[in-house]
């Protein structure tokens, strides 16, 4: 977990400095909670609180399932168009998988390039419409 999401997130947890700490060093910094337990001084199950704590809130924002660079938007539209908007996503969470809390890997694995999206160019909201609603798209006002 990288610190910029783990402030985030801890913001909205209620717990003390030394549960902030730990926490941090088990989501960020990768050690083990036995580890981190005996260098505090205090019970491995202190420790684990604090991460569960975080780890919920971060379930419960979906955090979790969102790439770097994604949005989260709420949108009200047909049945039909928002089970496509779904495949889309889940298209794309086949492609890029989601982000896991925990330790760092100590080798990178190699993974295969993702398919680049592929998105129509859409200008204004009635072009995106029209795509979502499978309509031809108008043709631009001539000069």
């Amino acid at each position: 977990m990288k610190i910029e999401e783990f402030e985030r997130l801890a913001a909205r947890v209620r717990f003390s400095a030394r549960g902030r700490e730990t926490a941090r060093a088990v989501l960020v910094d990768g050690k083990r909670q036995a580890d981190v337990a005996r260098e505090y001084g205090i019970p491995r199950q202190y420790v684990q609180v604090s991460v569960r704590a975080i780890l919920r809130r971060r379930r419960v924002l979906g955090c979790r399932k969102m790439p770097p660079g994604w949005v989260s938007v709420t949108v009200v539209v047909p049945k039909p168009i928002a089970r496509q908007i779904k495949g889309i996503e889940k298209e794309q969470m086949r492609i890029r998988p989601p982000l896991k809390a925990g330790r760092k890997p100590k080798h990178k694995p190699k993974a295969a390039k993702p398919a680049p999206l592929q998105v129509p160019d859409l200008t204004g909201v009635a072009g995106i419409a029209r795509a979502l609603l499978g309509l031809s798209p108008s043709k631009p006002p001539e000069a």
